[in-house]
C-alpha cells in the first residue's frame, strides 16, 4: 500500500470509501510530483543549454575584442616606431649638417664655460704674447 498506511491501521476511524479516496488523492499527488520533476528536469536542461550558449557567445565576443585591441596596440606601436625613426633621421641630418666652424665655436664656448666655472677664475686665460 502506498505511503506506508495499512487499512488495518485506520480501520476504526476511516471508512473504506474515505480510505480509497485518500489513496486516489495520494496517487494523483504522486503523478503530479513526477510530472513536476520531469518539467523541472526539462527546465534545468534548457537553462544549461542557454548557459552554454551564453558562455560561447561571451567567449566569441571576448576573442573579437582581443583581436581588435591587439590591432590597435599594433597600430599604436607602429606609429610610435615611425615617429622615433623620423626623429632619429632629423637628428642625424642635423648632426651631419654641422660645419667645422660651428664645431670650433661650440668648442670655444665649452672651454670658456669650463674656465669660468673654476674657483678663482674670472674668465678664460689670456693667451701669452
Amino acid at each position: 500500500m502506498a505511503g506506508g498506511i495499512e487499512r488495518s491501521d485506520v480501520a476504526g476511524s476511516v471508512t473504506d470509501g474515505e480510505l480509497d479516496g485518500l489513496l486516489r488523492a495520494e496517487e494523483r499527488l504522486q503523478a503530479a510530483l513526477a510530472e513536476s520533476e520531469a518539467e523541472a528536469a526539462t527546465i534545468r536542461a534548457q537553462a544549461e543549454r542557454a548557459l552554454e550558449s551564453a558562455r560561447s557567445e561571451f567567449e566569441r565576443a571576448l576573442e573579437e575584442a582581443r583581436t581588435v585591441l591587439e590591432g590597435r596596440v599594433s597600430a599604436d606601436r607602429d606609429a610610435e616606431i615611425a615617429l622615433v625613426r623620423r626623429k632619429h633621421e632629423a637628428e642625424k641630418a642635423a648632426l651631419e649638417s654641422i660645419t667645422s666652424g660651428q664645431v670650433e665655436r661650440l668648442a670655444a664656448a665649452v672651454i670658456e664655460r669650463l674656465f669660468a666655472s673654476e674657483p678663482g677664475e674670472a674668465g678664460p686665460a689670456e693667451p701669452s704674447p
